[in-house]
């Protein structure tokens, strides 16, 4: 009976506190003269996180609730806000607040005020602690700001240069060429003058993935996996070996496609969760855990490497080796912040490769699929590469970035137009 009594006492506390933090937030919004709503949970809560990700939930709020209540609902959720579109902007206008029991929400989508804001960073500093979850493996330019956000950026401005632009040329061009061999072997369609691509999103995922790899790691990585045996060299563990080097549950590939294809539950199983709590007690979180201590270890030893050659003051194309140099040359010259920190590299080479890895392959996805349905465009893009590559080598390995890209325009059009 005490158990009952106190389990319904917590659960009336918890209410209270609910409601009242509902109520003070409902008063805030008020005097700011803007319209707003009063949403009942916040788009952090990991409860409505995990709730409204299944299918029957979503099923009942968008068949059995008003579609205006149902619009606000997947307007707070960053899963489901793309279906809104600008349904809500439109009923309560480009700028609206949202009173949750957690915070004030304001939804700008006026294009001007979105630029005020975005041009205004001290009057409108970034709410870092909505950021952390995006420290998984340290911090990094996204997840800070003021003072330690100018010192993540000046050693990370220098590294986006055109060598290494190059680099994602020359690899682009390789893993490319990789691809389309690999879908004229796996194409049931055997056309001489075409075939056909079963699995457009895996693909897309993995070129971009291979491309990144060798951009933002300094680790090349064929389209095609090629199994080796394991070498005991430094280098070695990263090659696509037939099992995992020693110590590890994931090749260096393996790792990588794992991590970007389930980086939320990663991030929940890591960021969102408190560090105190064993994540041995979930049982689902195995393979979570195994790739986020893999990637740690492979990152670990990205750094350790080029670090070994103090003397080694080159300019270097990939991410990793580029902010090192930064660091090293920062402290050689007596820099007050001494550099970025390993653990400051390897979560900004997280942020730049992985994070960004699903962005760059849904682009290169949409682009395709707009391609397929417009023939016409299709043409056009024809029409200007073979205007663009008239003078190059045949080959387009030999392709030279410097001279060859400015003059891309067509490509760059439907880039931009691919763009989710």
């Amino acid at each position: 009976m005490i158990w009952y009594t106190l389990v319904l006492g917590l659960m009336a506390l918890c209410a209270f506190d609910y409601f009242w933090r509902l109520y003070k937030n409902i008063r805030l919004v008020r005097p700011i003269n803007l319209p707003y709503v009063v949403v009942p949970f916040s788009s952090t809560s990991i409860f409505m996180i995990i709730l409204l990700g299944t299918k029957w939930v979503l099923h009942i709020l968008h068949r059995w609730l008003p579609d205006d209540v149902a619009d606000v609902l997947d307007d707070t959720m960053l899963r489901t806000r793309w279906t809104v579109k600008d349904r809500v902007a439109k009923r309560l206008g480009g700028v609206y607040m949202k009173a949750t029991s957690k915070a004030l929400i304001c939804s700008v989508s006026d294009a001007s005020v979105a630029s005020q804001i975005f041009s205004n960073r001290q009057k409108f500093p970034k709410p870092t602690q909505q950021y952390e979850v995006l420290e998984l493996y340290g911090p990094n330019l996204v997840s800070c700001e003021g003072r330690e956000w100018q010192h993540h950026r000046r050693h990370t401005a220098t590294i986006f240069n055109e060598k290494n632009s190059t680099l994602v040329w020359k690899e682009a061009i390789q893993q490319t060429q990789q691809m389309i061999e690999h879908w004229r072997e796996a194409s049931p369609d055997t056309a001489e003058k075409g075939f056909m691509v079963e699995k457009l999103k895996a693909d897309g995922l993995k070129l971009t993935l291979t491309i990144l790899s060798n951009a933002g790691f300094g680790v090349p990585i064929p389209f095609k996996p090629v199994p080796q045996g394991l070498d005991k060299g430094p280098e070695g563990i990263f090659k696509d070996a037939t099992v995992p080097p020693e110590g590890f549950d994931f090749t260096f590939r393996a790792v990588l496609a794992y991590i970007s294809a389930h980086i939320a539950t990663v991030i929940l199983a890591y960021k969102v969760v408190p560090k105190w709590f064993p994540r041995q007690l979930v049982p689902v979180w195995g393979k979570q855990v195994a790739a986020y201590r893999d990637l740690d270890a492979y990152l670990n030893k990205l750094i350790a490497a080029p670090k070994a050659e103090k003397d080694n003051f080159e300019s270097t194309a990939n991410l990793i080796d580029g902010m090192l140099l930064s660091s090293r040359r920062a402290i050689h010259q007596g820099a007050n912040d001494g550099g970025l920190s390993d653990i400051e590299i390897m979560g900004n080479t997280f942020i730049f490769t992985i994070a960004g890895h699903e962005t760059t392959a849904a682009t290169f996805s949409y682009a395709l699929l707009l391609l397929a349905l417009h023939q016409d465009v299709q043409e056009w893009l024809h029409r200007g590469i073979v205007e663009a590559t008239r003078e190059e080598p045949p080959e387009a390995a030999d392709w030279d970035y410097t001279s060859l890209f400015p003059k891309l325009a067509t490509p760059l059009c439907v880039m931009v137009c691919g763009s989710p």
